[in-house]
């Protein structure tokens, strides 16, 4: 798939429109928001990289074990939409991190800050005041 919309730019054209986040723009945020996409070397240029990292044992073992040690006594807030978490990552976290606070924004799809915003801004401020502005010091 990801050489497919490497030379089509499909999903990012899909997730333009109101199938996706652009139900909430108007076309000079759409623009925008393809901007980066546009060029098709740039974005075989970032596949390759999000491909590379997840195929990196060394990046992938060093990454799990820092977050089962050095880093897990760090607060975590994850926002996922409901219809986009296909590999589970949101509970993974919260079974990794003992500081995880999920947040699930209903009907929300790959972009969750678009889906509800006043919700993400809301948990996002709330989990930082209560979490890491005034929160318990652990480090």
């Amino acid at each position: 798939m990801t050489g497919f919309n490497s030379v089509t730019n499909l999903m990012m054209r899909v997730s333009a429109t109101k199938f996706g986040v652009g139900r909430h723009l108007d076309g000079s945020g759409r623009a925008a928001f393809l901007g980066p996409y546009r060029d098709r070397a740039r974005r075989r240029r970032f596949h390759r990289t999000i491909r590379s990292v997840f195929r990196d044992p060394d990046f992938t073992d060093a990454a799990e074990a820092a977050a089962r040690g050095a880093l897990n006594h760090l607060p975590v807030l994850t926002v996922f939409g409901e219809k986009n978490d296909p590999f589970g990552f949101q509970a993974r976290l919260a079974a990794t991190f003992p500081d995880h606070r999920g947040v699930v924004v209903a009907a929300g799809n790959h972009f969750p800050m678009m889906d509800d915003p006043d919700l993400f801004a809301q948990s996002v401020a709330s989990w930082h005041t209560a979490r890491v502005t005034s929160g318990p010091r652990t480090h």
